[in-house]
């Protein structure tokens, strides 16, 4: 699938600019612009991009939910010098 056609499937990337480079099962690679209206106090982008949620969801042979699992993990960047 094409990365903008992927984006188009999630109404949220849509509204807040996402932009995918790469979508790939082992990897995919997207940007997020800064912008006054994503922000909170500080000019900070709440959440933004050193937030990602992921929701698994496990079914049986006759595709009933049996197992849902909700993750949400912190990106954390490198400090300069370190």
């Amino acid at each position: 699938m094409d990365p903008a056609d992927l984006v188009a499937t999630m109404p949220f990337a849509v509204h807040t600019g996402v932009r995918l480079t790469k979508a790939a099962p082992e990897e995919v690679v997207g940007h997020l612009e800064w912008d006054q209206h994503r922000t909170t106090a500080g000019n900070g982008m709440h959440g933004g991009p050193t937030t990602v949620a992921v929701v698994t969801e496990l079914r049986d042979d006759e595709d009933r939910l049996v197992a849902q699992v909700t993750q949400s993990q912190a990106v954390l960047y490198p400090r300069p010098g370190s």
